[in-house]
């Protein structure tokens, strides 16, 4: 991609007491890019982060539509 703008709507954490330890941290995104074709996709959704002993061991991204990211990563050059 050739541009990324990501804007955070929310941070979840399941332990607030435990952040730095052992824990599992929920941000929800929206994000706009832009292709080096110039297409442009508009994406939002949740990652899901697996935190134990201090670093992030697992991270899992659920997108709300799926289609604009396939739009854009099938784009074919012009």
């Amino acid at each position: 991609m050739e541009s990324l703008e990501l804007t955070v709507r929310g941070v979840g954490v399941t332990d607030p007491w435990a952040f730095g330890l052992t824990n599992t941290v929920m941000v929800e995104w929206a994000a706009d890019e832009t292709s080096h074709d110039g297409v442009a996709v508009h994406s939002e959704g949740v990652t899901v982060y697996d935190v134990r002993r201090g670093k992030v061991v697992r991270a899992r991204n659920y997108l709300f539509d799926e289609r604009p990211v396939m739009k854009a990563w099938s784009a074919q050059p012009s």
